[in-house]
């Protein structure tokens, strides 16, 4: 939000190349992601969705009640259980796959966010993997590939407005 209360469209939305497993965050993207200093920091990948991130600095989100809730269904999951304990569903035990470590590091021209090779394998296959967009929610940057983005979009914005 703006300080005037209205919404500031400097970080928006902006679509970023995906440099092999990299992508360059714009200054602002930067900011708004806690991204400062001179020393690469470790991150998280929320995945959110399929083809949808949420980037998260580590030692930001470790005093958050919501990430503590997923770090202690991520325990449940993984504590020794009887033979069928686990195989209700697929949603619960895939939980620990939607945190991915990664790190951020700083450049001369920003900040640079390296995608592990298991975020990007967890892109559907027909997903277009050559760039993301970026765009704030909640307050967090997230990355969307487009045709996530895409499908995200279809319902009429009167749909949503109502």
């Amino acid at each position: 939000m703006g300080s005037n209360g209205t919404v500031s469209f400097d970080t928006e939305l902006v679509a970023s190349v995906l440099d092999g497993e990299r992508i360059y965050l714009p200054a602002s993207f930067a900011r708004q992601a806690g991204l400062r200093g001179d020393h690469s920091i470790d991150c998280w990948l929320l995945v959110v969705s399929s083809g949808r991130y949420r980037l998260l600095v580590k030692t930001a989100v470790s005093d958050s009640k919501d990430f503590a809730r997923i770090l202690q269904r991520v325990e449940r999951v993984v504590e020794a259980g009887d033979v069928l304990d686990g195989t209700g569903t697929n949603s619960q035990p895939a939980l620990r796959a939607r945190l991915i470590s990664c790190p951020a590091s700083p450049r001369k021209s920003g900040w640079r966010v390296s995608l592990p090779t298991a975020a990007l394998d967890l892109v559907p296959e027909n997903e277009d993997r050559s760039r993301v967009f970026l765009l704030v929610v909640a307050g967090f940057v997230e990355l969307w590939f487009p045709d996530t983005l895409r499908k995200a979009l279809t319902e009429p914005i009167s749909g949503l407005l109502h």
